[in-house]
C-alpha cells in the first residue's frame, strides 16, 4: 500500500504547475494552441485582406509622374550669307534640360473583371470561414478523444491499484494461513502469481498514464495535473453517475435518416465541397470577363519646363478611355476552358463528398448505438459479476468454492469495469463524431450535455 500511495505521488509530481480543467477548459485551451487552426485563421485574414485589394479596383487610381533629364547634343544647321545668299553649313551644341510633374486620374466605369474579382475574392472568404469551422471541429475529436484516453488510463490505473490491493491482500491471508496450517501452498502459489502480475500490469497502466496526459498537455499547451482533471458527471463508475447516465440512455436516439438529413444540411465537409465549386463558378466568370471591353475616364494635369527650348507650359486634359480585345493568341479562351474543367473537377469532389459523408454518418451512427447498448449491458454485467463474487468469497469459507473460483470471480469483475469504463469513453467520442458529422458546432462548450442526442445543430 506504501510503495502505490509513493507511486502516485512520483506521476502526480511530474508536472512543474497545477492547472485543474475540464473537457471545456482543455477545448477552450486547444483552441488557442493549436498550430493548424491557427494557421487556418491567418490565411483567412489574408483572404480579406484580397477581398479588399479586389475592392479598390473600384476607386479612382491617382498617380504622380515626375522626371528630370538633361541633354548635350551635336546640332547641324543652314544659313544663308546676307550678301551672296550662298547657304552654309554649321554646326552648334545643344544644352537642354528637361522637367516635367504630372498627376492623372483613372476611374473605371465599366470594367466586367473588377466585379467578377471582388465576386471571387468574396467566395474564397467564405470558403475559408468554413475551414476554420472545420479545423474547430476537427480539433474537438481530437481534444475529446485525447481527454477520454487520459481518464480512461487513470480509470485504468485505479482498477489495477485496486486489484493489486485485493491480490496482495488474498495473498497475505492465504500465506499466514499456510503458516498456520490452515491453508494448501498450491493456493498460496495461485495468489501470489495474480498479485505478481498485478503489480506489473500496474505498472504498465503508469506509463500509459503518463503518455495519455502528455498528449494532453500537448494538444492543450497547458501543465496537467492528473487528479485535477475533471471526469463526466455522468458515468457507469458510481450509483450518481449511473442515474444521469441512464436519464441519456432513456432518451431515444433519433433514427438514422434523421442524422443523414442533418449532415446534407449542416456538414462542413458538405460546405467545404460546395464553396469549392462557387469558387470555381467564379473563376469562369471572372475568365470570361476579359472578353468584354472596358471603359475609363481619365484626367491628366502637368507641367513641363525646358531649359534649351522652347518646350514649356502647363496641360490640363480629360479624355474616355476605351478598350476592346480583338485578338489575344486564344489565351482568354484557353482561360475560360481551364476554368470549366476545374468545376467539372469540384462538382465530382462534392458529390464523392456526399457519399462518404452518408457511409461516415452511417457508421457512426452503428457504432454509437451499439456503444450505448454495450455500455448498458456491461452496467448489468457488472452488477452480475460483483454478486457472484460475493457468493464466490462466501462459498470459499464455507470450503464449497474453490480459491480458483475466487480469483477468477475477482479477475472477471475487475475486467468487467475495464471493459465498460473503455466502453464508455468510445461512446463518448461516438456521439461527438456523430454529432460533428451532423454540424453541431461547439460540441466540448458543454460537456455535460455531450450524450444528449436529440438536440439540433
Amino acid at each position: 500500500m506504501i510503495k502505490q500511495i509513493l507511486l502516485w505521488c512520483f506521476v502526480l509530481l511530474l508536472p512543474v504547475s497545477v492547472h485543474a480543467l475540464d473537457l471545456r477548459d482543455a477545448y477552450e485551451a486547444a483552441l488557442k494552441n493549436d498550430a493548424a487552426l491557427q494557421v487556418e485563421i491567418k490565411t483567412m485574414e489574408a483572404e480579406k485582406a484580397y477581398l479588399d485589394q479586389a475592392r479598390g479596383y473600384r476607386w479612382p487610381n491617382l498617380n504622380f509622374s515626375s522626371s528630370y533629364s538633361k541633354a548635350e547634343y551635336e546640332r547641324l544647321d543652314v544659313r544663308r550669307d546676307m550678301l551672296t545668299l550662298k547657304p552654309y553649313y554649321f554646326t552648334d551644341w545643344i544644352n537642354e534640360e528637361y522637367y516635367q510633374w504630372a498627376f492623372t486620374l483613372q476611374q473605371p466605369i465599366y470594367d466586367r473583371t473588377v466585379s467578377k474579382r471582388i465576386l471571387y475574392a468574396e467566395s474564397r472568404v467564405a470558403y475559408y470561414e468554413a475551414r476554420i469551422k472545420k479545423a474547430k471541429q476537427d480539433l474537438t475529436q481530437r481534444v475529446a478523444e485525447a481527454y477520454c484516453k487520459m481518464l480512461l488510463a487513470r480509470d485504468d490505473l485505479n482498477l489495477a491499484i485496486a486489484a493489486e490491493e485485493s491480490y496482495k491482500a488474498q495473498w497475505e491471508r492465504l500465506d499466514e494461513s499456510l503458516k498456520l496450517g490452515l491453508a494448501n501452498k498450491m493456493d498460496m502459489l495461485e495468489a501470489k502469481v495474480r498479485y505478481d502480475m498485478a503489480k506489473a500490469d500496474v505498472l504498465a497502466k503508469t506509463d500509459t498514464l503518463e503518455a495519455a496526459r502528455l498528449a494532453l498537455e500537448k494538444i492543450t499547451g497547458l501543465p496537467v495535473e492528473l487528479a485535477e482533471v475533471k471526469a463526466f458527471p455522468f458515468g457507469p463508475f458510481d450509483a450518481a453517475g449511473q442515474r444521469q447516465l441512464s436519464a441519456y440512455f432513456s432518451q431515444s436516439v433519433p433514427p438514422f435518416e434523421t442524422w443523414l438529413s442533418l449532415a446534407v444540411q449542416f456538414n462542413l465537409d458538405i460546405k467545404l465541397a460546395q464553396r469549392n465549386v462557387d469558387i470555381a463558378d467564379k473563376q469562369i466568370d471572372m475568365a470570361k470577363a476579359e472578353h468584354f471591353p472596358t471603359l475609363y475616364a481619365v484626367g491628366q494635369v502637368s507641367d513641363t519646363d525646358t531649359i534649351g527650348s522652347t518646350i514649356a507650359g502647363q496641360d490640363r486634359r480629360g479624355y474616355i478611355k476605351f478598350d476592346l480585345p480583338i485578338f489575344n493568341g486564344g489565351r482568354i479562351s484557353a482561360h475560360v476552358k481551364e476554368t470549366i474543367y476545374r468545376k467539372e473537377a469540384a462538382q465530382d469532389s462534392e458529390r464523392d463528398t456526399q457519399r462518404r459523408v452518408e457511409i461516415d454518418v452511417r457508421n457512426a451512427w452503428n457504432q454509437y448505438t451499439s456503444l450505448r447498448k454495450r455500455v448498458e449491458s456491461l452496467i448489468d454485467a457488472q452488477k452480475s459479476a460483483e454478486l457472484y463474487l460475493a457468493a464466490a468469497e462466501e462459498g470459499y469459507n464455507l470450503k464449497l468454492k474453490s480459491l480458483l473460483d475466487v480469483l477468477e470471480a475477482r479477475s472477471r469483475l475487475f475486467q468487467i469495469r475495464r471493459d465498460l469504463a473503455s466502453a464508455f469513453y468510445e461512446d463518448i467520442i461516438a456521439a461527438i463524431q456523430l454529432k460533428s458529422l451532423a454540424g453541431v458546432s461547439d460540441v466540448l462548450l458543454w460537456p455535460d450535455r455531450i450524450l444528449d442526442m436529440t438536440s439540433a445543430p
